[in-house]
């Protein structure tokens, strides 16, 4: 199971489904380190238990990292943090996976981030879908999307009926039936 006592969400599977990476609490022998969040792997058990959790290289004591999204290909983490030297509250990065090393983390640029907060990274493709909370929206947090390639300048809110006057977050999006949901 993810959940346990401490701030357990935003689960995201390798490729093959043996591994899972989720958001959580930075502790260590059972006891909160700080109030900032990171990111664990583990390997998912027989049972379907989590085993062999560790913390990953990208995290920090002094900030948080969470909401991560693995590539189709296993070959990249997105993630959102509020690591120094970003654009806002929270930006949105990439590291590339290789055989369980970690690259170095490489922000996704004003394109996507804004000085405002981005949360729930999902790729399908070229494109990306998030939420901000960036002026212009609906509501508190709404759903936009833009292409990793920069060539739209400007991140595209997708309206009504995805957004709302409250927050939507974590979109998902059904390629075969062109469906999104949240």
């Amino acid at each position: 199971s993810v959940n346990s006592k401490y701030h357990d969400a935003m689960v995201a599977f390798s490729p093959d489904l043996k591994e899972i990476y989720f958001t959580s609490n930075n502790y260590m022998d059972g006891k909160v380190r700080s109030g900032n969040l990171k990111i664990f792997k583990a390997t998912v058990g027989s049972s379907g238990n989590r085993i062999d959790v560790m913390t990953l290289p990208i995290n920090n004591d002094k900030f948080s990292n969470g909401h991560p999204f693995v590539s189709k290909d296993g070959k990249k983490l997105y993630y959102i943090s509020d690591m120094p030297g970003g654009y806002g509250g929270t930006d949105i990065y990439e590291v590339s996976i290789n055989h369980g090393h970690y690259g170095a983390p490489k922000n996704l640029g004003p394109t996507v981030n804004s000085k405002y907060k981005e949360y729930t990274p999902y790729i399908d493709g070229d494109i990306i879908y998030f939420s901000s909370n960036r002026p212009g929206g609906k509501g508190g947090f709404d759903i936009y999307m833009t292409k990793l390639d920069e060539s739209i300048e400007e991140p595209i809110n997708l309206g009504s009926p995805m957004n709302s006057m409250c927050d939507d977050k974590s979109f998902i999006i059904n390629k075969e039936t062109q469906r999104g949901y949240f």
